[in-house]
């Protein structure tokens, strides 16, 4: 019984020792990092997606099941948010986080769509 009672405490402070990784947010300059010349490929609401950044400010989008998109991107040193321009929705900003093994924009409301970055542009895989 001693065996079975120091073997459920070691599950539960295990349990309890499990950390959720914490997301941190990014600066300007850590996103420009990031994401000029690669692909950040991850799922908006759901639908996977492909979006290339290129160093001269263009970027590219691909949704699943759509045609590609070309728009503007840039960072905002004084807020450390990712801006991005789009000709039917004009300028969008956001945080962009991470949790050291994933990569998350940050909308109004809070919530976190996950993302991961490939190098160069693989938009077209």
């Amino acid at each position: 019984m001693a065996l079975l009672k120091s073997f459920l405490t070691a599950i539960i402070v295990g349990l309890g020792s499990v950390a959720h990784a914490e997301q941190t947010p990014l600066t300007a300059q850590d996103i420009e990092a990031l994401l000029t010349d690669n692909t950040a490929i991850g799922a908006w609401s759901g639908t996977p997606y492909r979006q290339f950044f290129a160093a001269d400010g263009t970027t590219y989008y691909k949704a699943e099941g759509a045609r590609e998109e070309r728009g503007r991107w840039q960072t905002n040193s004084e807020t450390n948010q990712y801006e991005s321009y789009w000709d039917r929705s004009g300028w969008s900003r956001f945080p962009v986080t991470s949790d050291g093994e994933s990569y998350y924009w940050i909308e109004l409301d809070g919530t976190a769509q996950a993302f991961t970055v490939e190098p160069g542009n693989t938009l077209r895989e």
